[in-house]
């Protein structure tokens, strides 16, 4: 075998392995957002939801206290965060809608 051939196994496996952790990273992301939207319940108060975004480290997706998060453009006084796997650049997000209380439903945006 070549010297060049070598380069180019060991090239191709290298490239292999970044993107075989990358795919794991990712899933990992996004079965922790489908965590969160499975865990989080209808009628659930602010305080706790982020609570449980808190506990799985994504806290810093969502909105503060001082702002309620996005108006929904569908009902009044309806606000929704969503919370992104990071992996996945907002591919995947746990939508949590809210009246600013209590959770009113949660979803899963899928690309």
């Amino acid at each position: 075998m070549s010297k060049n051939t070598k380069k180019n196994i060991f090239g191709v496996l290298i490239l292999f392995i970044i993107a075989a952790c990358y795919l794991t990273l990712r899933s990992n992301d996004v079965r922790e957002v489908k965590n969160i939207c499975s865990e989080i319940k209808t009628g659930m108060s602010i305080g706790s939801a982020k609570k449980i975004v808190a506990s799985y480290g994504l806290l810093k997706n969502i909105a503060s206290n001082d702002v309620p998060g996005v108006k929904s453009s569908q009902k009044d006084g309806e606000y929704f965060w969503p919370v992104a796997a990071n992996m996945t650049m907002g591919e995947y997000a746990c939508i949590i809608y809210h009246d600013g209380e209590k959770v009113i439903s949660t979803e899963m945006s899928k690309p």
